[in-house]
């Protein structure tokens, strides 16, 4: 929850810095709903982990998205694609 509070006012975050929070709001929200969903996380190789900024968007689709879930499989993966950040849900 802090961390969603202090990025709520910013643009941009590095890709490193949401994959993490990503993997522990995902494990967070798996015990607390142990049987409304599993989780998975994939990165690709190739991308500039540090280097990327990004918006915080992802953990407002899971949100939405976990509380209709019932015995669901969530994915998020990141790939890159040419020069394009693909991040897929």
């Amino acid at each position: 929850m802090r961390t969603i509070l202090e990025s709520s006012d910013i643009d941009s975050i590095p890709l490193d810095t949401d994959i993490n929070f990503i993997k522990k709001y995902l494990t967070l929200q798996s015990l607390n709903n142990p049987s409304n969903f599993t989780h998975d996380v994939k990165v690709s190789k190739e991308l500039n982990l540090s280097n990327t900024m990004i918006p915080p968007f992802v953990e407002n689709a899971i949100l939405h998205g976990v509380s209709s879930l019932e015995n669901g499989h969530i994915t998020i993966e990141y790939t890159k694609q040419e020069s394009d950040l693909l991040i897929a849900i």
